[in-house]
């Protein structure tokens, strides 16, 4: 997937804000692709889940260590049909992703206006997670921070 308007690759605007009836929640750019691991015979790969904190700070997350409340937050995104809400995955003429569109979310849950507080799936690999302040403070400090 080819980020536009991104200097570099660089992901400049997550965490977005998002208020909704006067609670503030925050829209987290996130990825996930796959990783070897040699920690079973043959290697395998296994999900990584990197979620951008600032253009400097991001947190990856594997299926041993991601924290519950993510692990739902994913299983309900995947849980919805492709067919049913819009996805650049779906779209074989454009595979250009503009940062600034991923925290439109009315584009991708048009019928599933409950996630507007979980998250969804912009693309096969790219999600938006929505989270409280506290889930992200609590995030951002994660023994796996990582700097670039």
């Amino acid at each position: 997937m080819q980020y536009r308007g991104v200097k570099d690759g660089i992901i400049k605007l997550s965490p977005q804000p998002l208020n909704i009836e006067g609670q503030t929640f925050r829209m987290v750019f996130t990825e996930v692709d796959t990783v070897e691991t040699f920690r079973r015979s043959p290697t395998y790969t296994i999900p990584r889940y990197t979620l951008y904190f600032s253009p400097s700070t991001k947190v990856f997350f594997t299926e041993d260590n991601l924290p519950s409340f993510l692990k739902v937050k994913y299983t309900l995104i995947k849980a919805l049909p492709q067919d049913d809400h819009y996805s650049l995955s779906n779209n074989k003429i454009n595979t250009t992703v503009f940062e600034a569109d991923c925290y439109v979310h009315h584009k991708y849950i048009k019928n599933y206006p409950e996630f507007k507080t979980i998250g969804w799936q912009v693309s096969s690999n790219i999600y938006v997670i929505v989270m409280t302040e506290d889930e992200l403070n609590n995030l951002i400090t994660y023994d796996t921070r990582k700097e670039n």
